[in-house]
């Protein structure tokens, strides 16, 4: 079963989404919060790590009866999920924003797909089979005038966490275990990816699998080393 929950404030569209989405068996709505208040409600209340989903807008009100709603307070929220909360299960971005600053900072900040949803209420369908996609397949769903943002050299938050179990030496199991990923399959086809990222065309051209992942270990502690403080004169 993946319990899902739905942070909208288009209580309209969420109800839609969810009658969908439940018709499948194994598909399971646990909550909705329509504001940002709402969300850090049930984040306090300790229900999260019931959660193996969020279908997150980006553009929603801090409190209920506010008029202005921005994507500030949804990126914010994406970011408290995967710092504050430690939220490493799946996140997916459902917004009508296309805004590539938007799509940057969802990317940097951990989200796991990205989907718009100004569709027409008879393509919603379609919405609704990215969606569960997205949440079955453990890959990165984005709309295609958005891939431009998405298919870059930088790693989001799940990725830099999956570079960092596998430099303290965990197996693509105990990785999946760690990340939620359905399995060490899954994980292993999206370490491959982030590889990928860490290496130039010819690197990845050049390497047999194996040796992609000790190249991109590699890289990846250059990276992420500390750098020394500079001395004091």
């Amino acid at each position: 079963m993946t319990n899902i929950l739905v942070i909208e404030d288009d209580a309209e569209f969420a109800s839609t989404l969810a009658e969908f989405l439940e018709e499948e068996p194994d598909l399971k709505i646990i909550h909705k919060a329509g504001t940002e208040e709402e969300a850090q409600e049930f984040f306090r209340s300790g229900r999260l790590n019931e959660i193996d989903c969020v279908l997150l807008d980006l553009k929603l009100p801090k409190h209920k009866g506010d008029r202005d709603a921005s994507t500030r307070v949804g990126l914010g929220i994406l970011e408290h999920l995967r710092v504050q909360e430690k939220f490493f299960r799946t996140v997916l971005i459902v917004t009508s924003s296309q805004l590539q600053e938007d799509g940057e900072r969802a990317m940097s900040g951990g989200c796991d797909g990205y989907l718009c949803k100004h569709a027409a209420p008879d393509e919603i369908m379609n919405l609704v089979d990215e969606l569960k996609l997205a949440m079955r397949g453990d890959i990165l769903v984005v709309p295609r005038q958005m891939r431009y943002v998405f298919l870059r050299e930088g790693l989001s938050a799940k990725e830099a966490k999956l570079m960092e179990l596998l430099d303290k030496g965990l197996t693509w199991a105990q990785v999946a275990v760690e990340l939620s990923y359905r399995n060490a399959s899954v994980a292993a086809t999206v370490g491959y990816r982030v590889f990928d990222k860490l290496l130039s065309i010819q690197e990845q051209e050049e390497n047999s699998d194996e040796s992609k992942r000790a190249k991109a270990l590699e890289r990846w502690r250059a990276r992420s080393k500390p750098r020394p403080r500079e001395a004091v004169e």
